[in-house]
């Protein structure tokens, strides 16, 4: 699984939520520490969170929180492959 999240600041510590000044849109910042307990919490591991430039725009880079996981059994699954083909 690979998702990317709204980042505020360079250390991800920032967390916010309510609508966009200029527009209808309800926007929730969520923290690096949030979202790792919130992934932990589904059962997800070798959780990998990291910061990304998405694009440039006039006024700077666009910057967001990418995170990647596996479900157990994702992970379970490969190392069983990977073992009957050792065998």
């Amino acid at each position: 699984m690979a998702i990317d999240f709204v980042q505020a600041e360079p250390r991800m510590e920032h967390r916010q939520q309510g609508f966009e000044p200029k527009g209808d849109a309800f926007v929730h910042i969520y923290s690096k520490d949030e979202i790792q307990s919130l992934f932990r919490g589904c059962g997800l591991v070798g959780l990998q969170v990291g910061s990304i430039v998405l694009g440039k725009v006039s006024y700077g880079e666009i910057r967001r929180i990418f995170v990647f996981a596996c479900h157990v059994s994702t992970v379970v699954t490969k190392l069983d492959l990977w073992w009957r083909q050792a065998e």
